[in-house]
């Protein structure tokens, strides 16, 4: 699982991370869980290209569908929140969550 930390340190596409998750959420509910994230503290950071809203709720999806499986839900609402709320992130992509500017 040495590629979910490289993703997390090193811009990765988060189209390709969503994929990954997507394809992952059932058989490996703990991997797909750490690359939603990272395709969400990417898709804040500014990375990608063409982004839209979409990919910003299907990372959180993901993320939420393998906490769901993992019994960590709420520990997920939160990170979800502490990415998309943290210094820089980007807005559109707060908003696209449902996320005031400034509220976690």
């Amino acid at each position: 699982m040495g590629g979910v930390g490289q993703c997390q340190r090193s811009p990765v596409d988060p189209k390709t991370l969503n994929r990954a998750a997507r394809d992952h959420v059932r058989s490996r509910p703990a991997f797909a869980l750490e690359v939603a994230l990272s395709a969400l503290q990417w898709i804040a950071a500014g990375e990608g290209y063409e982004l839209t809203v979409a990919d910003v709720r299907s990372a959180r999806d993901y993320a939420l569908g393998a906490a769901e499986l993992l019994g960590a839900t709420e520990s997920t609402h939160a990170r979800i929140a502490e990415i998309v709320s943290g210094p820089g992130a980007a807005r559109w992509a707060r908003q696209g969550l449902g996320f005031e500017a400034g509220v976690g």
